[in-house]
């Protein structure tokens, strides 16, 4: 697939009678990220109908990676939007696209974010897609 486009990338995860745990390094490398090339790295959540988002990243990309049942991550890029719904799987925004993420399920989802690389500073500018 090429760079610039959007990708869905497997992350790493351990189920057992506890529950789950989530490796988002393990994603972060198999982005092809190099490692000390991640800019910033958050873990957020969202309550049912919350929406995140709603800007655009210049010049990294971003990862998100959904924990739980009802993520939709709305993506503009190469001019249509596109709705992707990840669960329990990386996403791959490409520099430039502008983004939003809404649960749609009925509990609290996470997301872990990270951004990179870029020798530039990590900027975020506003536009609503969501």
């Amino acid at each position: 697939m090429p760079k610039k486009s959007m990708q869905i990338i497997k992350a790493r995860v351990f189920k057992d009678a506890r529950g789950m745990v989530l490796f988002p390094m393990a994603a972060a490398l198999a982005s092809r990220l190099k490692a000390g090339n991640l800019k910033d790295f958050h873990i957020a959540t969202l309550k049912p109908g919350a929406v995140r988002g709603n800007h655009v990243h210049p010049h990294h990309d971003e990862y998100l990676i959904c924990i739980g049942d009802g993520a939709a991550v709305v993506v503009r890029h190469g001019g249509r939007d596109r709705t992707l719904r990840p669960r329990n799987a990386a996403v791959k925004i490409p520099k430039g696209a502008p983004h939003a993420m809404v649960n749609r399920g009925a509990g609290d989802i996470t997301v872990a974010c990270f951004y990179g690389p870029s020798p530039r500073r990590l900027t975020r500018t506003p536009e609503e897609v969501i």
